[in-house]
């Protein structure tokens, strides 16, 4: 049983809607907030049997996480596509899959949007969505308008990223103001100029993409570019002059299939060579490149697609840093919390200092079930003194109205409270029953 027709937007031109866009904008059509609906479809395609029974949903993901090609992208994909009956293959970027290897920090973490598309969407009368090339964070500003992207609610600062959807994509979900108004007013130097380089070989790609058919692009187009290249230089007997050019050692290892390429690789070598970004990933830099001497080869520009500097960390320095931050802190921090404080990355914790992570680990688990046993009490306690108490001996003592009662006068969460008055209640029922139970055996 398919879910009601939901058309993925602007699949047939650059302006394609992003698969988290698609994903929030067919919850909000349900009704369902995104992590419901996502448990629905995975029921749902359990029972037909169509995923492996051991799936798992992740428990919470960026936006820009869906864009790529990672394992939760696919397995959304996969849940919406049977789920709605149609491909959203253009939904994600993925030219990544045929072309590159992993590429991260390519895709911007949260929702960004251009209040103007948002404003032309609105007068069109058109859908709101989020486009797929404002997850590109190489793509620094609009490419229609030429102005910086939003990524805050200019009103009261929020992200788009929650998961409970209670107004179109061009309404803050927090404080239901406009995202197609910007509260701050443009100076002229905001706006790009149309000879400044806003990412302009990403744009191109993507006006380009629709030229080959998903199906028919070819898998490894950068190493067959690379492969022609060199051959015009060796058979002109030039060849020296291209192992200049590009960096030799690190070629012949792409070229030889012992390195991926990513996405910043593959727009420096396409600018080293003069071609379009499309064109090489295509595997057609050596039949559209027209003049390939040394001399003339485009030299990156300085702060162009330059590689970032590696930081070298003083680990010992982490280490100790860490260790007097969990110190300080009334309770033990989770590891992304000290990952944070510090500025590293998780990642680095696990692979530099595994031992220490699972310490902190089974120390933060064991404080967090500690935690849940104690506010359990509470909440049975609590409920308990609701029941039985004079305080409350003139109120309706229900249950619902126990939980009312609750919820205002503690800070306690729905399920914890729920789950207080039905031990506390469980316990009075049983007491009441055995009271009961001795009195008539006696009479």
């Amino acid at each position: 049983m398919m879910l009601l027709n939901v058309p993925l937007l602007g699949a047939e031109k650059m302006d394609v809607e992003s698969l988290p866009s698609y994903l929030y904008r067919t919850s909000y059509h349900y009704g369902f907030s995104v992590g419901e609906f996502c448990r629905l479809m995975l029921s749902h395609a359990k029972h037909l049997k169509k995923i492996p029974a051991d799936t798992k949903l992740p428990t919470y993901i960026f936006p820009g996480h869906l864009v790529g090609q990672s394992k939760p992208s696919r397995c959304i994909r996969d849940l919406l596509e049977l789920s709605t009956g149609q491909s959203l293959s253009k939904s994600c970027l993925w030219i990544l899959t045929k072309s590159l290897g992993v590429s991260n920090g390519e895709f911007a973490k949260n929702f960004r949007w251009c209040p103007e598309c948002f404003s032309e969407m609105k007068r069109m009368g058109s859908e709101p969505y989020f486009k797929l090339i404002w997850s590109m964070a190489s793509v620094t500003a609009c490419p229609i308008h030429r102005t910086p992207y939003e990524e805050f609610c200019g009103a009261c600062g929020a992200t788009q990223n929650t998961y409970i959807r209670n107004r179109p994509a061009d309404q803050c979900q927090k404080c239901f103001e406009p995202l197609s108004i910007r509260y701050i007013n443009l100076k002229p130097e905001d706006i790009a100029p149309s000879w400044m380089d806003i990412g302009s070989d990403i744009v191109e790609m993507f006006t380009r993409l629709g030229e080959i058919p998903e199906r028919n692009f070819k898998v490894g187009g950068p190493y067959q570019s690379l492969h022609e290249v060199s051959e015009i230089y060796y058979k002109q007997g030039r060849i020296i002059e291209f192992n200049k050019i590009l960096p030799h050692r690190y070629i012949r290892e792409v070229m030889s299939g012992q390195s991926k390429l990513a996405l910043i690789t593959a727009r420096r070598l396409a600018f080293r060579l003069g071609v379009s970004l499309y064109d090489f990933l295509s595997g057609a830099a050596g039949r559209v490149t027209h003049s390939l001497d040394a001399e003339v080869f485009c030299a990156l520009a300085p702060g162009y697609l330059e590689a970032r500097p590696k930081m070298q960390k003083d680990h010992k320095s982490i280490v100790k840093k860490a260790k007097y931050y969990i110190e300080a802190q009334p309770s033990p921090p989770s590891l992304k919390e000290i990952a944070k404080a510090l500025g590293v990355s998780v990642g680095y914790f696990e692979y530099r200092h595994p031992a220490l992570v699972s310490h902190w680990v089974a120390t933060r688990k064991h404080y967090e079930e500690t935690e849940k046993i104690r506010r359990q009490n509470l909440a049975t306690q609590e409920a308990l003194s609701f029941f039985l108490g004079e305080k409350y001996q003139t109120e309706n003592r229900s249950k619902r109205n126990a939980y009312r009662t609750l919820r205002d006068h503690t800070s306690l969460s729905k399920t914890t409270i729920m789950l207080g008055i039905s031990r506390a209640h469980h316990s009075l029922f049983d007491s009441r029953t055995v009271q009961c139970a001795s009195q008539d055996f006696l009479k």
